[in-house]
């Protein structure tokens, strides 16, 4: 379905749609707690959207941040059509 890395040091996720269809209206949930919303994932593994920490925020309006890495990205899920789809995630290796 789909693959994410994040890069600590650049404070960005970027994720993979290599479904066979595009993503329209979607969530990416990091950790459960913080969300960005995105109005299409384009489908083929060419195609990467990247999302910076700042525009993942939660509830009181907080953006994800590392703390230094005290706060990992555990986590990363895609909410569409009404159901929430876990993402296999990665550490952005150089």
């Amino acid at each position: 379905m789909g693959r994410a890395e994040y890069n600590l040091l650049m404070g960005t996720l970027q994720v993979l749609n290599y479904s066979d269809e595009d993503w329209d209206n979607v969530e990416i949930w990091v950790n459960r707690k913080y969300v960005c919303w995105l109005p299409k994932i384009e489908k083929g593994k060419q195609r990467v959207k990247t999302i910076n920490f700042q525009m993942l925020y939660d509830d009181a309006g907080n953006y994800f941040w590392t703390n230094g890495g005290k706060t990992p990205v555990e986590q990363v899920e895609l909410y569409k059509n009404g159901k929430m789809y876990s993402i296999d995630t990665y550490l952005q290796d150089w």
